[in-house]
């Protein structure tokens, strides 16, 4: 191998030339090279599908939801009728029923 450090910083630089380094000073014994950030379309895009797009469809299903409405009435003989969501109306009967209906 040659021994001139010269000859050994020029080919070390040109190697990392090859790989997209940019040099920004050189001395006869030392170099300071610089590789630049790049932009990576592709990653910006993996990105913006697995983090953006579950989130848009989130917040869609979010607006399109409502909230559950229940209505509890007993009467004088202990019936218990429920109204969810105000067109639908489930009664039981018996005082102090303990379960829910099924959903």
């Amino acid at each position: 191998m040659d021994s001139d450090p010269e000859a050994i910083l020029q080919a070390e630089i040109k190697r990392y030339v090859q790989l997209g380094y940019q040099v920004t000073s050189e001395t006869a014994r030392s170099a300071h090279l610089v590789k630049p950030k790049r932009f990576s379309v592709m990653w910006a895009i993996i990105w913006f599908v697995l983090a953006v797009v579950p989130f848009v469809i989130y917040v869609l299903f979010y607006m399109f939801k409502w909230d559950h409405h229940i209505l509890i009435t007993v009467d004088e003989e202990g019936h218990i009728t429920r109204k969810k969501g105000l067109s639908q109306a489930i009664e039981t009967a018996g005082p102090k029923e303990a379960t829910p209906p099924p959903s």
